[in-house]
């Protein structure tokens, strides 16, 4: 019903990042570095701009995992199967569970990742400055996987910081390879 003409000559990726960066508030200011964490992780980069309702769509359903900033084109995630895996970035004074519930309903593997202050800000409002992003948790190598798994099951209890940690976990709680 949604799709009535599909366009399959379209190929969507199954990992993806959704950029803000056309956006004019709520920017992840190292967002170069972030997109490389991703990359590292067979993500692409994109902006939901550049698609069409159509395709936002078939891409949204198709998705293995997705990692977007709070935003608008997190709607998207009503379109999702059950499984898909769902970072969803916070600047940490504007945290609403909207994508959260969609990705409870839809049975979504969702995690929630807080972005960090920049020292100094000239926006008056609370919550729409850029904001960083901790891609630099690197793990000890000398723990054993189920230390590590440990100390990921910690991080995502406690709404971490390290981007990279959240990768790691698969679908059942362990760390992929």
């Amino acid at each position: 019903m949604l799709l009535p003409k599909r366009d399959t000559s379209v190929i969507t990726p199954e990992r993806f990042y959704i950029s803000r960066k056309k956006a004019s508030v709520r920017r992840i200011i190292n967002e170069n570095e972030v997109i490389h964490c991703l990359e590292a992780h067979g993500f692409v980069s994109l902006c939901l701009e550049d698609w069409t309702v159509a395709q936002q769509i078939k891409m949204f359903a198709s998705a293995k995992a997705i990692v977007g900033q709070h935003g608008a084109g997190m709607s998207n995630l009503a379109f999702c199967t059950p499984g898909t895996r769902v970072i969803e970035i916070f600047h940490i004074h504007h945290v609403v569970p909207t994508y959260w519930m969609i990705s409870n309903h839809n049975d979504l593997n969702y995690y929630m990742l807080y972005g960090q202050m920049p020292e100094s800000t000239s926006v008056n409002f609370p919550g729409l400055e850029d904001y960083f992003v901790d891609t630099a948790f690197r793990a000890n190598p000398s723990l054993s996987r189920v230390e590590l798994g440990w100390c990921i099951s910690l991080a995502k209890a406690s709404g971490v910081q390290w981007l990279g940690a959240l990768l790691r976990i698969s679908k059942d709680g362990t760390l992929d390879g």
